[in-house]
């Protein structure tokens, strides 16, 4: 009578649920019984018979002479480039390396500006816009403080409406309001100045425009 894999499949699962028997030895003992385990197999190893099939030894690292002496060869014409060998204008160009120009920052101001400004203190501006504050030469309504963090100018753009409308602010000031906004309004092109607590926007993008301003004025 032949039994489907199923039905001793099942039979495998009972006994292995009811004496708690390892799956392993419940197949080696169904295979005893049909006659077709054979020795030197797996569940014979695991049972702690050791296999008769002997293994090849492994090589050491200095046993295969003839491939360390073709790999010692093959590096034997390599050599680190010595310092004075290289040359600093080949690798330029090949590289397609440009040198860093620093920007030259030009900024005419607004005549109708009503304080006095120094349109020379821009040219010290790096490519990141900064500078070191020159000073304020003359008596300002208003005062406009660097951030603590960086020393830079409290100028900032923010973007609104899934960066369809760009906004541009300022902070850090104190006095008078009304002077301020009335020249800032003048180097934004005539744009309107909204007062928000603890900033003035202006609808577009001043940033450069604001900070040149700033900077003329010795902030």
């Amino acid at each position: 009578m032949i039994r489907s894999r199923y039905f001793l499949g099942s039979m495998i699962r009972s006994q292995y649920r009811t004496f708690g028997m390892s799956r392993s030895h419940l197949i080696e003992d169904r295979l005893q019984q049909s006659g077709n385990l054979k020795f030197g197999t797996n569940f014979e190893m695991k049972r702690g018979v050791k296999s008769t099939s002997k293994k090849a030894p492994k090589l050491g690292p200095t046993d295969n002479f003839e491939k360390e002496a073709r790999i010692r060869e093959s590096f034997a014409a390599w050599s680190m480039p010595k310092k004075g060998e290289v040359d600093e204008e080949t690798i330029q160009k090949t590289r397609r390396v440009q040198r860093f120009e620093s920007p030259v920052n030009f900024w005419i101001p607004p005549v109708q500006l009503q304080f006095e400004t120094r349109p020379e203190l821009v040219f010290n501006l790096s490519a990141m816009l900064w500078a070191p504050p020159a000073g304020v030469f003359q008596e300002l309504p208003f005062h406009v403080y660097r951030t603590v963090k960086g020393q830079r100018l409290p100028v900032y753009t923010e973007y609104m409406a899934r960066k369809s409308q760009i906004y541009t602010q300022i902070r850090r000031f104190r006095g008078d309001l009304t002077p301020l906004k009335r020249e800032m309004s003048i180097v934004c092109n005539g744009k309107e100045i909204t007062e928000h607590k603890g900033y003035l926007e202006v609808n577009g993008d001043f940033q450069i425009e604001l900070m040149y301003w700033l900077t003329s004025l010795g902030f």
